[in-house]
């Protein structure tokens, strides 16, 4: 079968004519050079154009890698200006704050000399070293006279005991404060409760205000002088905003005069009840000074004649005739410190300056942190009111 097929085709081949096969073997020649010819340049096209391709990507890598490299350099350059910036803001912030404090502590202290320049003027005027040897002399003389006299000075105790366990403790209480007035009663001498009876238990106006009495309705040499110099003392207690003014014999230490009336009237500075407390150490303080024209402070603390608020005492000595007869004490707040200290401008809405003493607790009135972090919420919670951080 493989023989006749051959032969067919060789049949096939045999039976063309010469021209065909001349024809044939021409295309053949022709077609089979150009076919090769075609496959080769496919070939190298092929190959050049994934040369070309791989070229191409090249280049785009290498422009996209110079665009990366370019985009984090320019934010790096960015971070850069944004760290330097934020450490400008942040020293600005700082140099502002600490400008901020520095004029809150001139203020204060400016605040604190005024009152020091009053107290040591005031007691080294003519008034004041007029007054107090004459009220000491009249308080000793009506007081003697007074507690001699047993039925004076029972009704005396009986009118105090009354205030004091009456409109005296209330107002502690009204002020969530506690108050023993029977103990501080009992340590109130005869010659100092007769006096306080007069200016104070007895006094018609209303506690708080025992003030605008200017004199007693019994007639005394005491009472005389009290009208003679009460109301300039008044007036100069408010005119500069104290809260109370006291004159006090050097030697007895007795409060012979004071504006309020409260009851450390009369009692004595040097034994009585209140000889311990603030009023009495910066009395104590004031005869030990060296020099006349001096002054002594006591830092912030609770004071009982007060109602148990908060406040503070300077004191300075009085001359009079050469020889150092007594000392004027000031008593006066923190509002005016608190407003000072108040003032937050150009601190924004998270800003504050504060004032805070040497046992830690506040001195002024936070206005971010009020339940512990106020002046009276300070002291009456000191666990939590302290301020013991390293800025302190």
């Amino acid at each position: 079968m493989s023989r006749n097929q051959g032969g067919k085709k060789m049949g096939m081949l045999g039976g063309m004519n010469l021209k065909k096969k001349l024809l044939l073997a021409f295309l053949a020649v022709g077609v089979i050079p150009f076919t090769v010819v075609g496959i080769v340049a496919l070939q190298q096209t092929s190959s050049g154009l994934q040369a070309a391709a791989y070229n191409q990507l090249q280049a785009v890598r290498d422009i996209k890698r110079g665009q990366l490299e370019r985009f984090f350099e320019d934010r790096k350059s960015d971070t850069m200006a944004l760290v330097e910036t934020a450490a400008t803001l942040s020293q600005s912030a700082f140099q502002k704050l600490e400008g901020t404090r520095n004029n809150k502590k001139r203020q204060i202290e400016r605040y604190f000399k005024n009152i020091q320049e009053q107290v040591v003027t005031f007691s080294g005027g003519r008034m004041v070293s007029r007054a107090l040897p004459m009220l000491s002399e009249g308080f000793y003389f009506d007081a003697e006279e007074l507690a001699e006299e047993e039925e004076v000075v029972e009704a005396a105790t009986s009118s105090l005991q009354s205030y004091y366990e009456g409109p005296f403790t209330a107002a502690h209480n009204e002020r969530s404060r506690t108050v023993d007035a029977r103990s501080l009663l009992n340590g109130v001498s005869d010659q100092a409760r007769v006096m306080q009876a007069r200016y104070i238990s007895d006094n018609s106006h209303p506690l708080g205000q025992k003030s605008n009495m200017d004199g007693s309705e019994e007639a005394s040499s005491y009472n005389d002088l009290h009208m003679m110099f009460h109301r300039d003392m008044r007036e100069f207690k408010e005119n500069f905003g104290f809260s109370d003014l006291y004159l006090v014999n050097g030697e007895s230490g007795d409060v012979v005069y004071s504006v309020n009336k409260d009851i450390d009237f009369a009692t004595s500075l040097s034994e009585g009840p209140f000889s311990s407390s603030p009023i009495g150490r910066v009395f104590q303080q004031a005869m030990a000074l060296e020099f006349d024209r001096g002054f002594v402070q006591v830092d912030t603390s609770r004071y009982a004649p007060a109602y148990g608020e908060l406040v503070n005492f300077v004191a300075s000595p009085v001359v009079s005739g050469g020889e150092r007869v007594g000392v004027l004490i000031l008593q006066f707040k923190q509002d005016q410190i608190i407003d000072i200290m108040a003032d937050t401008s150009g601190m924004g809405e998270t800003g504050e300056t504060i004032l805070v003493g040497p046992d830690y607790l506040m001195r002024s009135d936070s206005r971010l942190e009020k339940q512990f972090h106020t002046l009276e919420n300070s002291f009456s919670n000191p666990e939590q009111g302290k301020v013991d951080t390293a800025a302190t």
